[in-house]
């Protein structure tokens, strides 16, 4: 069981490196000037749609005040916008602007050709076990 523990640390420190490389040569790619937790949020909201600022903060377990700061430079590069609520002026969702929804874009295929290259050393029946364990992992109930 320690031996599995410790293999399964491994592995997961190495996914997560693989992708904060990843991430971090995407940044170099997008032609703005965005840090990470600017990336992770135009990500969040490009796969999710737009969404309240305590749902953004919730999802990357950011303060509210903190997604503030970074939705309001993200505002002012023309990154992401705010929507005001038509049921309740107190409620204002963030949503993609055009040029987010470009960088949105280049990240998902950029993450899209990093999971292939990892998924080509496996057949399709192992792919669809991995899945189908992640699925368990995750989805517990």
């Amino acid at each position: 069981m320690h031996t599995t523990i410790n293999q399964l640390d491994y592995y997961i420190h190495a996914l997560l490196s693989h992708l904060s490389k990843n991430e971090s040569a995407i940044l170099k790619l997008v032609p703005y000037d965005i840090n990470i937790q600017e990336f992770r949020i135009i990500y969040f909201i490009g796969q999710h749609g737009e969404k309240k600022m305590n749902d953004i903060a919730n999802a990357l377990q950011l303060s509210i005040s903190n997604v503030s700061i970074i939705v309001d430079k993200l505002v002012t590069k023309r990154l992401v916008k705010r929507i005001n609520s038509t049921q309740d002026r107190r409620v204002i969702y963030i949503t993609m602007a055009p040029v987010g929804e470009k960088i949105y874009r280049l990240m998902k295929k950029k993450h899209s050709e990093l999971y292939q290259k990892l998924l080509n050393s496996l057949s399709l029946k192992e792919q669809k076990t991995l899945l189908e364990l992640f699925d368990k992992m995750f989805n517990q109930k």
